[in-house]
């Protein structure tokens, strides 16, 4: 099978589907799209796990990610759908949950990371009571 061809096989419908995604995104390599989104998912989950540290709740992570489930699509598109938003752009790099995410992320992965090693320098603290 040529790689311009769409699957459409009566087992698995959305498979098509999934192959156009990949058209439509430019990303044929679908290891680099993996790679990417896995990135992204991993430097994305940083504030998540930490607004869950701060608050030992599960509600600021969820309003959090309700918030980035609106905001995202309506501003850098949906990847999943491939539509743009008010940026416009091939949606591997501009997208929240792709390469522009990562970006995005990172200062606060490094920040995030230089207050846990201060923390662990300064040596446990005293005692909190929940």
């Amino acid at each position: 099978m040529m790689e311009s061809e769409t699957v459409n096989h009566p087992a698995c419908p959305e498979y098509g589907h999934r192959f156009s995604l990949l058209q439509g995104l430019k990303a044929w390599n679908p290891w680099r799209l993996m790679l990417v989104q896995s990135t992204s998912v991993l430097v994305a989950s940083i504030p998540f796990a930490h607004a869950y540290f701060l608050s030992r709740s599960i509600v600021p992570p969820m309003l959090f990610h309700f918030t980035w489930n609106i905001i995202n699509p309506a501003v850098l598109g949906d990847i999943y759908q491939n539509q743009a938003g008010i940026v416009v752009g091939n949606m591997l790099y501009i997208n929240g949950e792709a390469l522009a995410g990562i970006i995005a992320g990172l200062p606060f992965v490094v920040w995030f990371m230089f207050r846990k090693k201060q923390k662990n320098r300064a040596g446990p603290g005293p005692a909190q009571t929940w």
